[in-house]
């Protein structure tokens, strides 16, 4: 999965909050919507918490971050 674009509904732009992993045509940050969805909120009541987000777009923001979760590696002190 290509990091710069990493979901269809997840947008990563340098001029977009510095480059961090965004909901697709918004500003909302890709890990608040889908730690909604990890506390149980469905992917249809994202929107809401955030309008222009749509069921999709919540979906695949969970996706990413469960890539990113999966991907991350401990640090050795």
């Amino acid at each position: 999965m290509p990091l710069y674009r990493p979901e269809p509904g997840v947008a990563v732009d340098p001029e977009i909050r510095g480059g961090y992993p965004v909901i697709a045509g918004t500003l909302g940050p890709y890990d608040m919507v889908a730690s909604l969805l990890e506390d149980g909120v469905t992917a249809e009541e994202v929107a809401g918490f955030y309008p222009a987000v749509s069921p999709d777009a919540a979906r695949e923001a969970l996706a990413f971050a469960q890539y990113v979760d999966g991907y991350r590696e401990p640090i050795s002190a």
